[in-house]
């Protein structure tokens, strides 16, 4: 989701991969203009079905050969997914459990400017961890990041400061508490990677100790909540550290 000061819309997205290909859900909240995008979609795509109150229509993107399909729930939601099955996707929308979690993790992130929420499907996290570079792979980390089942993260500024908090919750909590471990462990590699001889010759020093910065406000720590545990990351990002990434990849003067 994303906070303005003039306007507030929440996202909630869910991906998941299939044999016929990876599809993508989504329910948008905020105050939307109905009639023109409705209009917009009879122009540019087709309603291909439902009642005055629920019609549906088909669009395909700009460099998209799939098509999309969304309705109005309400005047103030939005339900899309590239699924060619979104007839189940849009009748499930009273669900008043689910609707309830999505509530709750919402309610959660409640004050910050910049905030996600995601309902994890293994498969798809699996696939989210072969893309990361081969380097950087861990088959552990892989295997518990994929038993999470909510992942949230929101940011919020604090003065200068930037405070970001990324959790990850799961019904075992033998999951968390490894994932706590191996998360405080790489957070400590890292840091001493960075204080290596080969880093302090080879790195740029002011981006070095932006990256330390970085790490030694990182906080990992479980956090018990009803029935659900997760595993909470804290971090912050300062205007130094912004500044450090900036100068790293400019190109260099001639």
């Amino acid at each position: 989701g994303v906070q303005t000061c003039a306007l507030r819309i929440c996202v909630a997205m869910a991906f998941s991969r299939q044999p016929s290909g990876g599809f993508v859900y989504g329910i948008a909240d905020g105050r939307f203009d109905r009639k023109k995008i409705e209009d917009y979609a009879r122009r540019s795509g087709e309603r291909i079905n439902g009642s005055s109150t629920s019609a549906v229509f088909s669009l395909k993107l700009e460099n998209s050969a799939q098509a999309s399909f969304f309705t109005f729930l309400n005047n103030d939601r939005i339900a899309w997914t590239n699924d060619p099955a979104y007839a189940g996707f849009f009748a499930n929308r009273s669900g008043r459990a689910l609707h309830a979690e999505w509530k709750e993790h919402f309610a959660r992130l409640a004050g910050s400017s910049l905030f996600a929420v995601v309902r994890q499907d293994s498969i798809a996290a699996a696939a989210l961890a072969e893309q990361a570079p081969r380097g950087f792979r861990s088959p552990q980390l892989a295997t518990l990041l994929s038993q999470l089942e909510w992942v949230t993260a929101g940011a919020k500024p604090d003065g200068s400061i930037l405070r970001v908090v990324v959790e990850g919750e799961c019904a075992s909590q033998n999951t968390v508490h490894q994932l706590k471990g191996f998360l405080g462990g790489v957070l400590l590699l890292a840091q001493v990677g960075l204080n290596g001889t080969k880093n302090r010759k080879e790195l740029d020093p002011r981006l070095r100790d932006a990256y330390l910065e970085l790490l030694k406000s990182a906080q990992v720590e479980e956090v018990t909540r009803g029935p659900g545990t997760s595993v909470r990351v804290m971090f912050e990002v300062t205007p130094g550290f912004l500044d450090a990434v900036r100068m790293a990849g400019a190109p260099a003067a001639h």
